[in-house]
């Protein structure tokens, strides 16, 4: 039977069915009342981000931040299933099934590799931003696999390929490598204040996900799965001590060693993380890949920035971009001189000391009534005594600075070309303001006005 379908059911007997408890008129009048669009967003807005998503791959995440656009046609979609009793046909195109076999291998997991593909395709990624795919990334593809990480360990190669699909997709906005990434993949998957975007680690994600099986069998003995494997596999042993013999099933060997790797979080029965609890977030921060904080997290973190401004300046903080200096080592440019003055090397000069970038923060900063050219700008800003909502429109206005000094670099380079400075600094000056105007900050302290 599929969803959707209608099949004959046999006539339930009124007889025994009387004898219990029976639905009021007040009852039947609840159960019939129309379903409204505040109860569907509600229920959805109910649902923790960091839960995973249906089969189609969109996590309640998406659809929140989406909700403005979306929202009408989810309620209408919603209220459509309520008044006919059937299901959308499409449902069916998206249901994943995968039948377990005495050994997952790569093959089996070919149709989830193919949906990320598919969805890339049908997203016209070629006209979006870093930003816009970064996001994508985030809210859609890398949490796909999300699906089945809860029930099964998949392939180290299924991931790998997930992970290639989501960096390719980052850098390209196609699921097919081209050429090298301007920073590696893990990287760009540690925290952002250690230096990277943020994004989830496939395999590690797939542990911690399938580790709530592990922390049920150590906790919650009363659950029917559990009791299951008491009697089938463990038969009195205690679970961390246990070891798997050689004819087990192999799935069963999997989840052993998932356990192993978390051994070092069990304590007295307990999670050592996140007050004694096990949960998926907490054991990923445990396991994930770790590395220092850099000091330039504080510096280019800010709310109201825009996300493509945002990302330009982190692999411009990052120094990830391949700046002329590694284009001569690439053998793509003869020289390793500024695109914009033609003076100095441009590695350490562009954001720094380039004649153009002078002239732009001197007009940007007449702008301001404050002096915004020198070298270590941003720290002075951020160290004064200003509220949040100033400091904020202080960062936004230098990092879109960065913005348009790398587009007029490209410019350069490829076109043989660049605006003035003071026709630069205009388009930016309305670039901020449409910027303020639709964050429409909620309140504006006395301290802001003066």
């Amino acid at each position: 039977m599929k969803v959707g379908e209608t099949v004959p059911t046999a006539k339930g007997n009124a007889k025994i069915i009387k004898k219990e408890a029976i639905c009021t008129d007040a009852h039947w009048a609840l159960l019939l009342k129309p379903i409204t669009d505040a109860e569907i967003k509600a229920a959805i807005f109910s649902i923790p981000e960091h839960k995973s998503p249906g089969p189609d791959g969109y996590s309640s995440a998406f659809y929140k931040d989406s909700w403005s656009i979306i929202g009408d046609e989810v309620c209408n979609a919603i209220k459509d299933v309520f008044r006919s009793g059937k299901l959308l046909r499409q449902l069916n195109a998206t249901i994943l099934t995968l039948i377990p076999k005495c050994r997952l291998k790569k093959n089996d997991c070919v149709i989830l590799n193919n949906k990320i593909v598919d969805r890339i395709r049908s997203l016209g990624a070629k006209n979006l931003s870093y930003a816009g795919r970064l996001v994508l990334v985030s809210s859609v593809l890398s949490t796909m696999h999300n699906y089945w990480a809860p029930m099964f360990v998949l392939p180290k190669g299924v991931l790998q390929r997930v992970d290639n699909i989501c960096r390719n997709f980052l850098w390209e906005g196609s699921s097919e490598y081209g050429k090298v990434p301007s920073v590696g993949w893990q990287k760009v998957c540690v925290q952002k204040q250690e230096g990277g975007l943020g994004l989830k680690q496939s395999h590690v994600w797939n542990i911690t996900m399938v580790g709530k099986l592990v922390w049920w069998i150590d906790v919650q003995p009363d659950r029917l799965w559990v009791q299951w494997v008491n009697l089938v596999y463990l038969k009195g042993s205690n679970w961390l001590e246990y070891n798997p013999s050689s004819d087990c099933y192999w799935y069963w060997r999997k989840i052993c060693g998932v356990r192993d790797n978390m051994i070092e979080g069990f304590v007295e029965g307990q999670w050592s993380h996140n007050s004694g609890v096990y949960t998926v977030k907490g054991c990923y921060q445990w396991l994930r890949l770790k590395r220092d904080r850099v000091d330039w997290y504080r510096k280019i973190r800010c709310p109201i920035v825009i996300p493509k401004h945002n990302f330009i300046a982190w692999t411009i903080a990052d120094q990830a971009f391949k700046l002329k200096d590694r284009l001569v080592q690439y053998g793509v440019s003869k020289d390793d001189l500024c695109c914009i003055c033609q003076m100095h090397t441009e590695t350490h000069h562009l954001f720094v000391k380039c004649q153009f970038r002078q002239e732009l923060l001197h007009i940007v900063g007449e702008w301001l009534g404050t002096d915004i050219s020198k070298e270590g700008s941003i720290i002075t800003h951020a160290r004064r005594r200003w509220s949040k909502l100033r400091k904020s429109i202080s960062t936004t206005i230098v990092l879109t600075c960065w913005y348009f000094i790398w587009m007029q670099r490209n410019k350069s380079r490829l076109h043989q070309c660049i605006s003035r400075p003071n026709i630069v600094a205009k388009h930016l000056q309305e670039v901020i303001r449409s910027r303020l105007f639709h964050c429409k900050p909620v309140c504006i302290s006395q301290k802001d006005v003066n």
